[in-house]
């Protein structure tokens, strides 16, 4: 018996989610895996579950489906279909390779006709396993499993870690990954390679350490390379404080 397609639907309105999985439903070979209202909930569901096919609105609260999209990366992606109101958005949706665009509201047989292409596609894929990706030249500290093949990254990689349940959120230039592990095992492989752990859910790359200021309460407010701001632990401003008059800058010799 041959595997079922599985399927990612992302939308913030309930309703455009309804329909989507309604159509999906009467599809014997597919399993819808995940419904999810924003940005950060699909890209957990992408990296822990591997859909096959990813169905995904473009406007929505906080990361838009473009934003998400640049935030994944790997030998193999899922195939995209964006489902959208907006025509405006079509060239740039072809640019990130997207297998079709569905214009809201639209018929069901064009609803199947980019769920078909959307299948064939797949099943292309699947008789042609991708190759894995490989760093030998750096040390790896985490390896991410991705589609069918996987990522390493190397302390080097990556600017900051957030705990997220029994998940850990790790931000590289590039993109976002989700690992299953706890920052107590991320902070013993890399505060001895730079990274200091300022919240009991955050540890942040020295290197990628942009600003620090004071706010009172013994707290800090630390920004990044990429502009995001966190908050340290009122009972983290000791060793903070320690690690920030060490730090070397990265213009320091063999940095």
């Amino acid at each position: 018996m041959s595997r079922k397609t599985s399927v990612l639907i992302l939308d913030d309105e309930l309703l455009a989610r309804n329909r989507l999985r309604g159509l999906l439903s009467k599809e014997t070979d597919i399993d819808v895996v995940a419904e999810c209202r924003n940005g950060d909930e699909a890209l957990k569901a992408m990296f822990t579950l591997q859909p096959d096919i990813l169905f995904l609105d473009i406007e929505m609260p906080g990361k838009n489906g473009f934003e998400v999209l640049r935030q994944v990366s790997g030998p193999v992606m899922p195939f995209c279909i964006f489902v959208t109101a907006y025509s405006k958005y079509a060239v740039q949706a072809f640019e990130y390779e997207a297998l079709d665009y569905l214009l809201k509201p639209f018929r069901n047989t064009r609803f199947h006709q980019a769920l078909d292409r959307a299948r064939r596609f797949v099943k292309l894929r699947d008789v042609s396993p991708a190759v894995e990706v490989k760093r030998p030249s750096s040390p790896c500290v985490f390896r991410i499993d991705l589609y069918g093949s996987s990522i390493d990254l190397d302390a080097g990689d990556i600017m900051w870690i957030q705990s997220d349940g029994n998940y850990i959120k790790l931000r590289t230039r590039s993109a976002t990954y989700y690992k299953r592990a706890t920052l107590s095992d991320a902070a013993d492989l890399l505060e001895p390679q730079g990274f200091i752990r300022i919240h009991r859910s955050i540890l942040v790359n020295g290197l990628h350490m942009t600003g620090t200021v004071y706010k009172g309460n013994n707290e800090y407010e630390i920004t990044t390379t990429e502009g995001a701001r966190f908050r340290s632990g009122r009972t983290y401003k000791g060793r903070l404080e320690a690690f920030l008059q060490n730090k070397p800058s990265p213009s320091d010799p063999g940095v």
